[in-house]
C-alpha cells in the first residue's frame, strides 16, 4: 500500500499547526512535557551508545518541538531537521529564530530523504513519526536512513506500537483501528500503521541496522494496567 502523504498533510495535517498556533500552544497536541522527558533520554542514550560530535538529522520534525531542545544538550556539530508539512516547517524556522538556534529545518519527504546525501550524517533521529508511514513506505523510510548515515551511525527511534491503549483509544466511527492490516484509518484515509514492538525491531534489521538497545516507556496516563508506552530503539549501521 502506498500513501499521498502530501495530500494527507493538507487535508488533516496543516490546519492541526495552524489551529494550535492560534491557539499559543507549543506545536504538535501532546503532553507538554512529553519532547522535554524523551529530550533528556536521547541526551542519556547518545551519550551510552554513541552519535555524538557530528551532524543530526531528525526526519518527521513536525514544528520542532524536539528538535529545538537538542542544541542546548551540545552534542552536535550541526542540527538539521525535515518534514513534509510546510505549515510545521514555517513554525519551527520562527521558532528557532526567536531562540536564536541555529537549525537546518527544510522541507521534504521523509520515506525518500530526496535531496540528502549518501553517507551524510552520524545520527538520525525518528522521533513519533515512523507510525505514520503505512505499508511498504516503512522499508523504503529505512532503506532511506541506512544510506543517509554514515558507517558507524546511529539512528534513534521513538514510536507508537500497537497495544491495547492504541486500539482502544482508534475506535470511533470516523477514527478507527482495522486489526486485519494493524492501521489507524481517519476520515477514509490511512493514518498510523501500528506494529507491535517485535515487529519495528524485525524492520530496522531487515534495513541492514544493528538493534544495540531497546526499551517500552511509560504507559499514558489512562492506560489500564498491563497496557505498554511507546517503543524507544537504538541502532547502528555496520562500521
Amino acid at each position: 500500500m502506498r500513501v499521498d502523504y502530501a495530500r494527507r498533510s493538507k487535508i488533516d495535517v496543516n490546519h492541526r499547526y495552524q489551529d494550535n498556533k492560534a491557539r499559543g500552544w507549543p506545536g504538535w497536541p501532546s503532553r507538554m512535557d512529553e519532547h522535554k522527558v524523551i529530550a533528556a533520554r536521547l541526551e542519556e542514550l547518545v551519550q551510552e551508545y554513541g552519535g555524538r560530535g557530528g551532524r543530526m538529522l531528525e526526519i518527521g520534525c513536525g514544528s520542532g518541538e524536539l528538535t529545538l531542545l537538542v542544541p542546548p544538550t551540545g552534542l552536535f556539530r550541526e542540527i538539521h531537521a525535515l518534514d513534509l508539512s510546510e505549515v510545521a516547517i514555517e513554525w519551527a524556522r520562527e521558532k528557532a529564530k526567536e531562540r536564536g538556534l541555529a537549525i537546518e529545518f527544510r522541507v521534504g519527504n521523509i520515506v525518500h530523504l530526496d535531496g540528502i546525501a549518501d553517507e551524510s550524517f552520524e545520527l538520525v533521529v525518528a522521533c513519533a513519526c515512523l507510525h505514520w508511514i503505512i505499508g511498504d513506505d516503512r522499508r523504503d523510510c529505512l532503506a532511506n536512513v541506512h544510506r543517509v548515515l554514515r558507517p558507524s551511525g546511529r539512528l534513534y527511534v521513538w514510536t507508537q506500537c500497537r497495544s491495547a491503549h492504541m486500539e482502544r483509544d482508534h475506535s470511533g466511527k470516523d477514527v478507527y483501528f482495522d486489526p486485519e492490516s494493524s492501521l489507524v484509518i481517519r476520515h477514509g484515509m490511512p493514518y498510523f500503521h501500528l506494529k507491535t514492538p517485535a515487529e519495528v525491531l524485525s524492520e530496522i534489521g531487515k534495513a541492514g541496522l544493528d538493534v544495540l538497545h531497546w526499551e517500552l516507556g511509560p504507559p499514558p496516563w489512562d492506560a489500564d494496567p498491563g497496557d505498554q508506552g511507546p517503543l524507544a530503539v537504538v541502532a547502528a549501521k555496520p562500521a
